[in-house]
């Protein structure tokens, strides 16, 4: 995927929680949309949780090749399928929540089609409203990178980059 202009000034803004999931059972494409999805919304406005991606820009960031209607919904549906775990202040607890909650596959006025995207109610609290213990950086610096370990490792590198040091 190309860096076009629109990449160049994209900022994704992670919850460090969020950031240090274990995403071994998201694919590269997935990974790839969260954080493409999360360049789009604005951290500080809840609002701005469902995302409209044209259907073409949508089948490059899943990196389609012929794009079919059973293909982009398995994609879609597995999209709604994450499942994230987030640690709780209690030994070994945790709590799983779905990321996305709704999905939309439709044509707009002018007959586009594209594909929209919402956070669920859960998944909000951690990509809103960051005011503290989150990372941010552009979005062009990872779009080139070609395995999951290697988004996994920029993140967790530019979430510790003032530390001056992190063991691994």
């Amino acid at each position: 995927m190309g860096k076009n202009e629109l990449f160049k000034t994209a900022l994704v803004s992670k919850k460090n929680i969020l950031n240090e999931m274990k995403a071994e059972n998201l694919t590269l494409q997935q990974i790839r949309f969260l954080i493409i999805y999360l360049s789009k919304i604005n951290p500080c406005d809840e609002s701005t949780r469902t995302v409209k991606f044209k259907l073409s820009s949508f089948q490059k960031i899943m990196e389609f090749g012929k794009l079919n209607t059973k293909r982009l919904k398995q994609s879609t549906d597995a999209l709604q399928s994450i499942k994230v775990s987030v640690p709780r202040n209690t030994k070994n607890g945790y709590e799983s929540i779905v990321l996305f909650s709704r999905c939309l596959v439709d044509k707009d006025s002018s007959g586009e089609w594209f594909v929209e995207m919402s956070a669920s109610v859960e998944a909000m609290q951690y990509m809103f409203n960051l005011n503290k213990e989150y990372v941010k950086y552009q979005l062009w610096n990872i779009l080139d990178l070609k395995s999951k370990h290697q988004f996994r490792m920029y993140e967790i590198l530019k979430q510790h980059e003032n530390q001056g040091k992190i063991e691994i």
